[in-house]
């Protein structure tokens, strides 16, 4: 029997009428053998769409086959810090979600310099989908 592994696809987009806001969107399945999805790091080029710009929210869409309740997604910088201190474990099967980055008690926009990395843990649902979009402004 053959198996699909993970994947992720990263989009990047300038929305239409407001030059000064960025999206990432990551569109995740998990593995069908496992429900593990692939740790993924932006590439040179979407990094550099970013960087400069400041994150300001995550939202997560659990997609037809949600993911295990209580999954955990991170984003982490180049220094290997959680951009979102947090905010975004425990994320809902059944509803969509936002976050704000935060360091500390803090919340608010980070910059964006160098890579970031997304990873989605604690998922035991095979073939689970979820989308992540992040908004950035300058």
């Amino acid at each position: 029997m053959a198996y699909s592994a993970g994947t992720v696809t990263v989009t990047t987009k300038t929305l239409t009428n407001e030059s000064d806001i960025r999206t990432i969107t990551f569109t995740c399945t998990a593995d069908a053998a496992d429900g593990s999805f692939p740790s993924t790091a932006l590439t040179t080029e979407q990094a550099l769409y970013v960087t400069g710009y400041h994150c300001y929210l995550a939202v997560t869409d659990p997609g037809a086959t949600a993911p295990t309740d209580d999954y955990d997604i991170t984003i982490t910088d180049t220094y290997s810090c959680d951009v979102f201190g947090g905010t975004l474990l425990d994320r809902d099967t059944a509803n969509s979600e936002q976050a704000a980055p935060a360091v500390g008690s803090a919340y608010g926009g980070r910059t964006c310099a160098g890579v970031w990395t997304l990873a989605i843990t604690n998922n035991s649902v095979n073939s689970a989908v979820v989308t992540i979009v992040l908004y950035y402004s300058k």
